[in-house]
C-alpha cells in the first residue's frame, strides 16, 4: 500500500448480497456493521426534522445496547443497564422524559448524572417479527423540551421506517451474509473500533464473496484505495484527538455516497478500501467523485480553526470471471493512488 511522508493508511466496510430472512435469524444478525447506511438516514432526518443534536437506533445483544446507527455522539455500545433503551422498552411504546433531572425514571442515570448529561430523551422500542422488542430508536438533547417542542407523531413515524427496515424480508448485502455466518464476538474482532467500518481481515473476506457473487451475476466490481492527503500534517498540527475525528469523518463520508451493496473498509492508519459491486469505471469514478466533493466542500470545524480535508483514490475494475487476483486489483489501485498523489493531490485516478 502507498505512503509518503506527508500521508498515512486508513481503513473501511464490507459488503454483497444473500438473501436473509430476519424472522429466522438471532438479534445479532441485525448488527451487519455499526455504520448502516440505511439507519444513517432515518437518524440524519430525526435530528432535523425533531430539532435534537442526537438521534440513534440501537440494537439489544446479551447484555449490551449496540448503536447500529447514532448521529450526533460517539459511542459503539453501552452496557443495557448504562442506556436509555430499558426505559423505552419497559414502557412498550412512545416514552417522552422531557426533563431527565425531574423523571424518577432518569433522575439517577449515568447519562443523566455524567457525560453527556443528558436532559431530554423520547424514545420508541423496535420489535422483530414474532413481537420480540429487539432495540429502540430514540432521541436526545442536553437541554429539557417542553411538550410544545416535542413532535411525538414525527417520533413514532420516524420508528415505523427504522421498524420496516429491521422487518424487511430481504437484505442484500455482503455485509449481511457475512455478518449471518458470524457469532458478536467474531464479527466484533472484524470491525475498526475507531470507524466502526470494516478492518482489512473483514474487508478480505467480504472481497472474496463481493466477487464471487459478480461472477455468478456477470456484474463488474471495482476496487479503489483512498487516502487521506497529509494526514500526518493534520496529526502534527492539530492533535491525534482530532486526527481520529478526521477518520470518523472520512469513513461517515464514505458510507453516505456509496450504495447499499457497496463496501468500504479501513486498511490502517489513514487508508481506506472500497469495493463497489456492479460497477464499471464510469460508476465508480462518480461513487468516489461524490465522496472527495463532500469533503472538500464540508471542512472539520475545530477549536484551532478549520481542517481542510481533501482525499486522494486510484482505482481500478475487475470483470466478470477475470482471472486477476483481489492482490493484483489492490496493486493496481495503489499504483493509480500513487500518481493521483504525485500529479498534486485531491483527485482520481483510474488504474491503467
Amino acid at each position: 500500500m502507498s505512503t509518503d511522508d506527508a500521508d498515512g493508511p486508513l481503513s473501511g466496510t464490507i459488503a454483497s448480497s444473500q438473501t436473509l430472512k430476519l424472522a429466522a435469524l438471532p438479534t445479532d444478525s441485525l448488527l451487519h456493521t455499526s455504520v448502516e447506511k440505511r439507519f444513517e438516514r432515518i437518524t440524519r432526518i430525526a435530528t432535523k426534522l425533531l430539532k435534537v443534536p442526537i438521534a440513534a437506533i440501537t440494537v439489544f445483544h446479551h447484555d449490551k445496547e449496540w448503536f447500529q446507527s447514532l448521529h450526533g455522539w460517539d459511542v459503539s455500545y453501552l452496557p443495557m443497564q448504562d442506556g436509555f433503551g430499558q426505559i423505552a422498552a419497559a414502557e412498550k411504546g412512545l416514552t417522552i422524559v422531557p426533563d431527565t433531572t425531574a423523571d424518577k425514571r432518569t433522575q439517577g442515570h449515568p447519562l443523566v448524572v455524567g457525560p453527556p448529561y443528558f436532559r431530554f430523551f423520547a424514545g420508541v422500542p423496535l420489535y422483530e417479527r414474532h413481537g420480540e422488542i429487539v432495540g429502540t430508536l430514540s432521541v436526545m438533547d442536553t437541554q429539557p423540551k417542553t411538550a410544545d417542542e416535542i413532535d411525538a407523531e414525527s417520533i413514532v413515524d420516524l420508528s415505523a421506517l427504522a421498524q420496516s427496515e429491521i422487518l424487511s424480508d430481504q437484505l442484500d448485502s455482503a455485509q449481511a451474509a457475512l455478518s449471518s455466518k458470524l457469532g458478536a464476538a467474531r464479527r466484533e474482532a472484524l470491525v475498526d473500533p475507531l470507524t466502526r467500518v470494516w478492518n482489512r481481515r473483514g474487508g478480505n473476506l467480504a472481497m472474496k464473496s463481493a466477487f464471487a457473487e459478480a461472477d455468478a451475476a456477470g456484474h463488474h466490481c471495482s476496487v479503489c484505495l483512498i487516502d487521506v492527503d497529509k494526514f500526518k500534517t493534520i496529526n502534527d498540527t492539530y492533535g491525534h484527538d482530532v486526527g481520529d475525528i478526521v477518520l470518523r469523518k472520512i469513513a461517515e463520508a464514505l458510507v453516505r455516497n456509496i450504495r447499499e451493496n457497496d463496501i468500504v473498509c479501513r486498511l490502517g492508519g489513514d487508508e481506506f478500501l472500497l469495493i463497489l459491486t456492479e460497477a464499471d469505471g464510469e460508476i465508480a469514478g462518480r461513487a468516489i467523485e461524490r465522496t472527495r466533493a463532500s469533503l472538500e466542500e464540508s471542512p472539520l470545524r475545530t477549536r484551532n480553526g478549520d481542517v481542510f480535508l481533501t482525499v486522494s483514490a486510484g482505482y481500478a475494475v475487475r470483470t466478470p470471471n477475470s482471472n486477476r487476483s483481489s492482490e493484483e486489483l489492490i496493486l493496481a489501485a495503489d499504483q493509480a493512488l500513487i500518481a493521483s498523489k504525485a500529479a498534486g493531490r485531491n483527485r482520481i485516478l483510474a488504474a491503467s
